[in-house]
């Protein structure tokens, strides 16, 4: 994924000072935006409860959504003269967001074990089953050390392929 290193003036967000911010951009992916057109994601860390407390009220909720959006588009209008007369659309995901659509805990896109099981995840994650539940099974951030939503939904994938494998049933998706 393309990426870059630039100097820029500080900035705040959410009341603190930034210096930095990372950029991806998609344009690897054709199946994310119409032909001649990509997604570009720009990510910083985040303060959920600064979210929290503006998305008690909804019109300065969105007005920091804007004041933020306006801001990273002047930063990175500097890098790439033009950029912000490409834009067509912005969305602004803040914790608050993810929490919402994903239930994700305040909006984390995964967090670690506990350190004394810190290795353990990292190399296997913890079991998928349970003790004493017959056809139990799990996938998550934890259950084979998944990180992020899509990895989650590949497991969920091949969770139910390997099922299918065990029933002696074809596995079939969309395309098959």
């Amino acid at each position: 994924m393309p990426s870059f290193t630039s100097k820029i003036k500080p900035f705040t967000v959410e009341n603190r000072e930034r210096d930095r911010f990372d950029v991806e951009v998609f344009g690897f992916d054709l199946t994310l935006a119409p032909e001649g057109k990509t997604v570009v994601k720009v990510v910083l860390d985040s303060n959920h409860n600064f979210w929290k407390e503006l998305s008690t009220n909804p019109e300065k909720y969105s007005l920091e959504k804007q004041k933020v959006a306006d801001l990273l588009d002047e930063k990175l209008e500097k890098r790439f003269p033009t950029f912000k007369n490409k834009i067509e659309y912005v969305d602004v995901v803040t914790a608050i967001s993810v929490e919402h659509w994903t239930g994700s805990y305040h909006g984390y896109q995964a967090w670690g074990a506990p350190k004394e099981y810190d290795a353990i995840v990292r190399k296997n994650g913890v079991s998928k089953t349970l003790p004493g539940l017959k056809n139990f099974y799990m996938v998550g951030q934890w259950a084979g050390g998944a990180i992020g939503l899509n990895t989650v939904c590949l497991m969920g994938r091949n969770l139910v392929k390997g099922l299918c494998k065990k029933d002696n049933r074809k596995f079939k998706t969309s395309n098959s």
